[in-house]
């Protein structure tokens, strides 16, 4: 699946919750975060914590991978006139 919106992340792990007969109470008890996070994290909030995040989707095993494109995005056209775009002075690429 594509993630393109927080919400997304959300609709996933509320589909394993129920896949696996969890309520967001006990979920939140096996992943030891909040109740109260586990409902947000599921609505899709923005703001949620990263690293909590985490927690719950290791703990329901879902796995994470990114795709890198072969060359930077051209951002060029989004920065205001005369301003330089430091990252391209970077190589492009990530080393495992």
């Amino acid at each position: 699946m594509i993630i393109k919106e927080t919400k997304d992340i959300g609709k996933i792990i509320k589909q394993i919750r129920k896949s696996r007969n969890m309520t967001q109470a006990e979920l939140a008890v096996l992943c030891k975060v909040g109740v109260r996070f586990i409902g947000e994290l599921e609505y899709g909030k923005e703001t949620a914590m990263l690293g909590k995040t985490m927690q719950v989707i290791n703990k329901l095993g879902i796995r994470i991978e990114f795709a890198v494109p072969q060359t930077p995005p051209d951002f060029t056209n989004k920065l205001p006139e005369g301003t330089l775009w430091a990252a391209y002075n970077v190589p492009w690429t990530i080393n495992k």
